[in-house]
């Protein structure tokens, strides 16, 4: 009978246990889930998808991105276009993100191939992305003084143009 009421008890523990293991982890998961609000208001320039899930998966893309963690960025990228085939920007990002040339590659045409949907802010910073790849330098840079020319309030343009300058 001891043993009976012991093994109910070990069983009780355990539940409480993982219980608490899951809320630790989640609550390990809301200072970055905390920083969403702060990677939507730095863009300060249209994100164009139709697809509200497509946006959320590159917004937590680009907050990976900002804390360094680029395979994880790579991820939320992945399923925005999942989300949304015709996310241009996100392709860019899967591009920037990738792990291999012929990844950058194919993941670069198809921000380009689907540009046309793109709000200008995006389209530029694919330019920008293909100057840089075809090594145009002065192609490049006109095209971030462009960007920032026309979104003087957006430090994501601000941060395009610094990485022409230091190429």
């Amino acid at each position: 009978m001891t043993s009976v009421s012991h093994a109910f008890t070990r069983a009780g523990l355990a539940v409480v246990l993982a219980s608490v293991g899951w809320s630790a982890g989640a609550a390990a998961q809301d200072p970055r889930a905390a920083l969403d609000p702060i990677t939507s208001a730095v863009i300060k320039h249209p994100i164009t998808t139709s697809s509200a899930a497509a946006r959320a998966r590159f917004l937590e893309g680009l907050r990976e991105f900002d804390l360094g963690r680029f395979i994880d960025a790579n991820v939320h990228f992945k399923a925005a276009v999942a989300a949304d085939p015709d996310f241009a920007f996100a392709y860019l990002n899967v591009a920037n993100t990738a792990n291999s040339l012929a990844d950058f590659k194919t993941n670069l045409a198809l921000a380009e191939q689907h540009a046309a949907g793109a709000s200008e802010a995006e389209r530029l910073q694919i330019q920008m992305t293909r100057k840089g790849f075809d090594n145009d330098l002065a192609g490049q840079l006109a095209l971030g003084q462009q960007l920032v020319e026309k979104y003087p309030d957006s430090p994501r343009a601000w941060l395009a143009l610094a990485g022409a300058q230091i190429g």
